[in-house]
């Protein structure tokens, strides 16, 4: 994520949190401190209850000392975030039972994988699969690992999931630009990853199934077909999809 203007807050969620200001990396502490600026920021320009607060990070085992866990936490990032030029607003505002995350200025990486996401989409379905394959992989370039690694409670491990859903989004995206391309062979081992890590998406199995199949690979295409209707039968009592049979 570039630097940008001298005084802008940049927030990084696309891998271990990362929050920088003039080009200089800010230590935000403790990870339960972290979860609070993700869970506040996030919902930047709204009032997050200290209750929500706490059921975010702590969950069904709150701290002993309840709610006046998190004067402590916001103090302390206000510490850190704040500068001369913004102390007299705030970055973090407060109130009777509340906080909001109201820096108008603070620029998330999740805002450029929109953009990039939306240009390789909109590119694939107007220009076709060789103008939009480099701009699947300039969004994917984004994830610098696992999406808030190592931070704790349910409203992060939600924002995890959907980001590593984008994740996937994107890598198929490119992988079907590939196929289409007639690249099939670049495509087969992250494939394989790909299916391996989501036995039961019947999407992208049917895209393996086809490089296989095109790939002269037909055994080991029925193999995988068939390896997902026993999984699917074991664990749901379902049939394959109508793509996946007719493949």
């Amino acid at each position: 994520m570039a630097d940008g203007d001298a005084g802008q807050l940049q927030v990084g969620l696309l891998g271990p949190l990362s929050v920088r200001r003039g080009g200089r990396n800010l230590d935000l502490g403790p990870v339960r401190r972290q979860a609070v600026l993700v869970a506040l920021v996030l919902r930047a320009g709204h009032r997050v209850t200290h209750e929500d607060l706490l059921d975010d990070i702590w969950g069904d085992h709150p701290p002993s000392t309840g709610v006046r866990v998190l004067p402590s936490h916001v103090y302390a990032l206000r510490q850190t975030l704040e500068t001369e030029a913004v102390q007299r607003a705030g970055v973090i505002r407060s109130g009777k039972g509340w906080y909001s995350f109201d820096d108008q200025e603070t620029r998330l990486d999740t805002e450029e994988l929109a953009a990039r996401s939306g240009r390789a989409h909109e590119t694939r379905a107007s220009a076709g699969p060789a103008a939009a394959l480099a701009l699947f992989g300039e969004a994917l370039a984004l994830f610098r690992g696992e999406p808030l690694a190592g931070l704790p409670g349910r409203y992060t491990n939600s924002v995890r999931r959907q980001l590593q859903e984008q994740w996937h989004t994107l890598r198929r995206g490119r992988l079907e630009c590939l196929v289409l391309l007639g690249r099939s062979a670049e495509a087969l081992e992250e494939l394989a990853e790909l299916t391996a890590s989501r036995p039961l998406d019947e999407g992208l199995l049917a895209l393996q199934i086809r490089v296989l199949s095109t790939s002269g690979r037909q055994a080991e295409a029925l193999d995988a077909f068939h390896g997902l209707r026993g999984r699917l039968r074991e664990e749901h009592g379902a049939e394959p999809g109508e793509e996946l049979r007719g493949l």
